[in-house]
Protein backbone atom coordinates (compact mmCIF):
# COMPACT_ATOMS: atom_id res chain seq x y z
CA UNK A 1 0.00 0.00 0.00
CA UNK A 2 2.57 2.17 0.68
CA UNK A 3 4.44 2.00 -2.67
CA UNK A 4 0.92 2.15 -4.77
CA UNK A 5 0.28 5.68 -2.26
CA UNK A 6 3.86 6.73 -3.06
CA UNK A 7 3.20 6.19 -7.39
CA UNK A 8 -0.02 7.78 -6.96
CA UNK A 9 1.43 10.90 -4.83
CA UNK A 10 4.48 10.99 -8.00
CA UNK A 11 1.47 11.11 -10.63
CA UNK A 12 -0.13 13.61 -8.95
CA UNK A 13 2.52 15.82 -8.87
CA UNK A 14 3.84 15.02 -11.98
CA UNK A 15 0.38 16.01 -13.89
CA UNK A 16 0.58 19.13 -11.30
CA UNK A 17 3.79 20.43 -12.21
CA UNK A 18 3.26 19.74 -16.17
CA UNK A 19 0.15 22.25 -16.12
CA UNK A 20 1.97 25.01 -13.91
CA UNK A 21 4.84 25.12 -16.30
CA UNK A 22 2.42 25.14 -19.54
CA UNK A 23 -0.52 26.79 -18.02
CA UNK A 24 0.51 30.62 -18.89
CA UNK A 25 -1.30 33.60 -17.50
CA UNK A 26 -0.70 37.48 -18.09
CA UNK A 27 2.29 36.45 -19.86
CA UNK A 28 3.94 33.57 -17.90
CA UNK A 29 3.54 29.88 -16.00
CA UNK A 30 1.29 30.02 -12.96
CA UNK A 31 4.02 27.89 -11.44
CA UNK A 32 6.00 31.12 -11.53
CA UNK A 33 3.53 31.96 -8.76
CA UNK A 34 4.12 31.21 -5.39
CA UNK A 35 0.33 30.41 -4.28
CA UNK A 36 0.72 27.81 -7.00
CA UNK A 37 4.55 26.41 -6.40
CA UNK A 38 4.73 26.61 -3.02
CA UNK A 39 1.93 23.46 -2.34
CA UNK A 40 3.27 21.88 -4.95
CA UNK A 41 6.78 21.94 -3.48
CA UNK A 42 5.71 20.63 -0.23
CA UNK A 43 3.87 17.63 -1.80
CA UNK A 44 7.00 16.93 -2.96
CA UNK A 45 9.04 16.57 -0.01
CA UNK A 46 5.81 15.00 1.60
CA UNK A 47 6.11 12.23 -1.04
CA UNK A 48 9.63 12.06 -1.33
CA UNK A 49 9.80 11.02 2.65
CA UNK A 50 7.26 8.64 1.94
CA UNK A 51 9.19 7.08 -0.29
CA UNK A 52 12.70 6.89 2.10
CA UNK A 53 9.78 5.18 5.09
CA UNK A 54 8.95 2.90 2.39
CA UNK A 55 12.75 1.85 1.09
CA UNK A 56 13.56 1.64 4.79
CA UNK A 57 10.44 -0.78 5.77
CA UNK A 58 11.40 -3.05 2.88
CA UNK A 59 15.01 -2.97 3.67
CA UNK A 60 14.58 -4.11 7.28
CA UNK A 61 12.15 -6.78 5.93
CA UNK A 62 14.99 -8.06 3.65
CA UNK A 63 17.41 -8.19 6.57
CA UNK A 64 14.66 -9.85 8.89
CA UNK A 65 14.47 -7.37 11.36
CA UNK A 66 11.75 -7.16 14.20
CA UNK A 67 10.90 -3.86 13.43
CA UNK A 68 9.90 -3.81 10.30
CA UNK A 69 6.21 -4.37 10.86
CA UNK A 70 6.55 -0.68 12.76
CA UNK A 71 8.63 0.65 9.88
CA UNK A 72 6.14 -0.63 7.20
CA UNK A 73 2.87 1.10 9.13
CA UNK A 74 4.87 4.15 9.18
CA UNK A 75 5.39 3.78 5.35
CA UNK A 76 1.91 3.21 4.98
CA UNK A 77 0.65 6.45 7.16
CA UNK A 78 2.88 8.48 5.18
CA UNK A 79 2.97 7.65 1.79
CA UNK A 80 -1.15 7.51 2.03
CA UNK A 81 -1.11 11.39 3.54
CA UNK A 82 1.52 12.70 0.91
CA UNK A 83 -0.64 11.18 -1.72
CA UNK A 84 -3.86 12.83 -0.90
CA UNK A 85 -1.82 16.30 -0.52
CA UNK A 86 -0.49 16.21 -3.57
CA UNK A 87 -3.54 15.21 -5.56
CA UNK A 88 -4.98 18.18 -2.99
CA UNK A 89 -2.00 19.91 -4.44
CA UNK A 90 -2.37 19.02 -8.08
CA UNK A 91 -6.05 19.48 -8.46
CA UNK A 92 -5.64 23.18 -6.36
CA UNK A 93 -3.11 23.62 -9.25
CA UNK A 94 -5.37 23.16 -12.04
CA UNK A 95 -8.07 25.18 -11.03
CA UNK A 96 -11.11 24.58 -12.41
CA UNK A 97 -9.73 22.38 -14.36
CA UNK A 98 -9.13 20.03 -11.85
CA UNK A 99 -12.27 17.56 -11.57
CA UNK A 100 -12.36 17.14 -15.47
CA UNK A 101 -11.65 14.21 -16.58
CA UNK A 102 -9.64 15.31 -19.96
CA UNK A 103 -7.01 16.37 -16.72
CA UNK A 104 -6.99 12.86 -15.12
CA UNK A 105 -6.38 13.85 -11.36
CA UNK A 106 -9.54 14.44 -9.59
CA UNK A 107 -11.59 12.57 -11.82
Amino acid sequence: MAAQSNGLGRYALDKGAAYARDRSVWGKPIGAHQAVAHPLAKAHIEVELARLATTRAAWLYDQNDPAAGEAANVAKYAAAEAAINAVDASVQAHGGNGMSAEYGIGH
